[in-house]
C-alpha cells in the first residue's frame, strides 16, 4: 500500500484558493486531491510530489524561488480519466474537487467543491473495467467476510470458521481493494499482506456494527438471500455499503 505523507499547511500561502485547497485535503486527507482550476487538475504539496513520481508529471511550483514555495503539478481536465485511473492502479485514492460555477459569472473566488471520491476498488469511468471481469471490493473481519461488485450490484457476505477458509475466500475473489475491520489482528493483516502485497488495503473509519443501520435501505430484496442473517455477516456488507457512499 502506498505510504502517504501529511500536507504541510504553509499560513503565509493564505490566499482564497489555497484555503479552499485546504478544505477539501482536510476533508480527504488520505486521498490524492485533484483541484480543478479552469481547464487543469492541479496538485499541491505533497500531493503534488506523489503525483509527479506516480504519473511521470512535471513537478513545478507555486511562489517559486520564495520561502513559501509549494510543490504543484497539473493535467488537463479532459485528459483526468486515464490519469486516476493510473493511480488507482498504483492503490491510491483520488477526490476530484470540481469548479461549482462557470468562472466567467462569479465575481471573486469560484466556489469549488469534492464532488466524487475513487478508491482503488471503484472505477472512475467504464476506461477502468475488463470486459466479463467482476471488479470486486472486499472487507474482512476476524471470521467474517464480504465482496461487493461496484459494477454489477452483487453483495455477498458470510462468517467463515477458521482463518484459513477466510484467506481462501480472498483469494477466490482476488478483489481490488480489502476493507478491515478496525479491531482485527496483526497477525490476519500481516497475512493478507503477505497473500495480497499489491492489493490496496485500508482500515474501516467505523466497526462494521456501527454501519448496520445503512444496510437495509439499499439491499433489495433480492439480494437478501446472498447475505447470511448473522450479525456479523450483515454488518461486514454494511460495512462496503458505507465504502459506496463514500
Amino acid at each position: 500500500m502506498p505510504q502517504r505523507r501529511s500536507t504541510e499547511v504553509r499560513p503565509a500561502d493564505d490566499t482564497p484558493v489555497m484555503r479552499q485547497f485546504r478544505s477539501a485535503k482536510e476533508q480527504h486527507p488520505d486521498a490524492l486531491v485533484f483541484f480543478r482550476m479552469g481547464d487543469f487538475y492541479e496538485l499541491f504539496y505533497d500531493d503534488a510530489v506523489i503525483a509527479s513520481r506516480a504519473l511521470e508529471l512535471t513537478l513545478t511550483s507555486r511562489n517559486k524561488n520564495s520561502a513559501d514555495e509549494i510543490p504543484m503539478a497539473g493535467l488537463p481536465h479532459h485528459a483526468a480519466s486515464g490519469y486516476v485511473q493510473r493511480l488507482l492502479e498504483q492503490g491510491f485514492k483520488v477526490a476530484i474537487c470540481e469548479q461549482m460555477a462557470d468562472p466567467k459569472t462569479v465575481k471573486g473566488i469560484v466556489p469549488r467543491e469534492v464532488v466524487r471520491v475513487v478508491s482503488p476498488g471503484l472505477t472512475y469511468d467504464d476506461n477502468g473495467l475488463t470486459p466479463g471481469q467482476n471488479h470486486w471490493v472486499v472487507a474482512l473481519g476476524e471470521l467474517t467476510f464480504a465482496a461487493l461488485d461496484f459494477t454489477t450490484g452483487e453483495l455477498l457476505a458470510a462468517t467463515v470458521e477458521s482463518r484459513e477458509a477466510l484467506l481462501a475466500e480472498l483469494v477466490r475473489f482476488d478483489p481490488k481493494e480489502i476493507v478491515l475491520e478496525p479491531e482485527v489482528g496483526q497477525d490476519l493483516v500481516g497475512a493478507i499482506a503477505t497473500l495480497r502485497p499489491r492489493t490496496s488495503r485500508r482500515i474501516a473509519a467505523r466497526a462494521f456494527a456501527d454501519e448496520l443501520p445503512g444496510l437495509d435501505s439499499v439491499v433489495a430484496a433480492a439480494e437478501a438471500e446472498t447475505i447470511q442473517p448473522s450479525v456479523a455477516a450483515r454488518a461486514a456488507a454494511a460495512a462496503l455499503v458505507a465504502v459506496l457512499r463514500t
